[in-house]
Formats: C-alpha cells, structure tokens, sequence
C-alpha cells in the first residue's frame, strides 16, 4: 500500500473524486448558462423612406427595370453614378469605367454600391497626401515617378505634386465613394439601377 493509502482510505479517497467531479460539473452548468454576447453587427442600411434595406440574398431576387435604372444611373438627385463613373460617351473618370459592369453577378454590384468599401477595385485606393505647406490632399493616386504625383479628385480634376512637397502619404481604409446612396433611393430604384448596371456586358 502507498503512503497515500495509508493516510487516506478507500472510502475517504472516493469521496475526495466524487467531490472533485460534482464541482467540475457545477462549474460546466454554469458556463453553459451564461448569456452569449453576441457582436454587434452594422446596421442594415436604409432607403430614401427610411425603410431597411433588405440582406442581399433577397435583394437579387427582385426584378428590376433596366429602363428605369439608366434613369437613376445619370439622376442626380439619386444615385447619380455619371459623377463618377464612365460608361460610353457619358460620366466622368473619377472611378473605375462600368461599361462591362454587367460581367460581374448582381450580389457584387449591391455590394459595391451599400458597402463601397468592402472590396476596392485595385488602382482605385484613395489616398490622402499631406505636403510640407500644411495642404491636405485626397483622391486617386493615378501616377507615381521621381518627377511628380498625380491624384485625381473627386470632382475629377488632376492635381501634380512634386514628391520633394510630400510630408506623408497614407493609403485610405475608405473608398472615394460615398457611403449611404441606398439612401437617395427607394429601395425599388436600387433594384432598377443594378438590373441596368447588370445588363452592361460585354458586346452590350
């Protein structure tokens, strides 16, 4: 017999087991019943009437018309795309072209346009450049030498810059895009503006 047998016996030893698992057993009951916390998420986005924006899984089951989406595409007192964006002989080079917009499934172009900074198009990357004047700058980043930056703003027009003026220049988290067009829109106009932006394919 050990020198543990000899000081405690069987019967002592079995009980010190049993009430070691009963404790263990009481601490799991009351893990199990602790609230889970779970993290917050954004909130759903909301539509000119102030209505929530439905999730995009729903959202690509509803009809649009494309008709009635050319029509928002160029308003603007609506999603005013044309600001931006190119496609034809219409809009401005600010963001990426979307004459094949359409090549792309419907879920990333409701994406792109309630989140717009969920996935930025490489070449599109906003930055914001600080020269050694105290001038604050932000836009597209278009060209980078020894010679000069080129930014191009949100209105569209160029602005150089002699890298010898640059004290900082930081790449933004944020798209150049404007977070919160849902909110321009009823939610049936959403849906009109992506079924004329998914029918810009190739060819088309």
């Amino acid at each position: 017999m050990t020198k543990l047998g000899r000081l405690f016996p069987l019967p002592l030893r079995l009980c010190a087991s049993a009430l070691i698992l009963m404790k263990a057993a009481l601490l799991f009951s009351i893990i199990l019943a602790m609230p889970v916390i779970a993290e917050e998420s954004e909130p759903a986005p909301k539509s000119i009437d102030g209505k929530d924006v439905p999730p995009i899984e729903k959202l690509v089951l509803l009809k649009g018309n494309v008709k009635a989406g050319e029509a928002i595409f160029k308003d603007p007192k609506t999603a005013n795309c044309v600001n931006c964006h190119r496609m034809g002989d219409m809009g401005k080079e600010v963001g990426p072209p979307l004459d094949s917009i359409g090549e792309k499934p419907k879920e990333v172009l409701f994406e792109s346009i309630l989140q717009p900074s969920a996935a930025i198009q490489h070449g599109f990357e906003t930055y914001a450049i600080k020269t050694k004047d105290g001038v604050l700058l932000t836009g597209l980043l278009i060209e980078e030498t020894e010679e000069h930056l080129l930014l191009r703003d949100a209105t569209g027009e160029q602005i150089e810059i002699a890298p010898a003026k640059v004290l900082k220049k930081l790449r933004q988290e944020k798209s150049m895009m404007p977070e919160g067009l849902s909110g321009l829109m009823t939610l049936q106009e959403l849906v009109d503006l992506v079924e004329f932006l998914a029918s810009k394919r190739v060819g088309q």
